[in-house]
């Protein structure tokens, strides 16, 4: 099991987009992630998210 904090969910939701049914089951609050269970599915999309929050923080000049 791990957690991360993922702030873009909060504050780029439209950017981030829909999240599966099983991403969502992990997301504790508004930007908390405690994945239990990690396959390669779930990695994917977790790069993908990751990835959709660097490109929004990147073009709103965030860092």
């Amino acid at each position: 099991m791990f957690a991360f904090t993922f702030f873009p969910i909060y504050t780029h939701k439209d950017d981030i987009g829909e999240l599966s049914p099983e991403l969502q089951k992990f997301l504790k609050g508004k930007s908390c992630f405690h994945v239990k269970k990690l396959d390669a599915d779930m990695e994917a999309e977790i790069a993908k998210i990751i990835q959709k929050g660097i490109d929004a923080y990147t073009r709103d000049a965030l860092i």
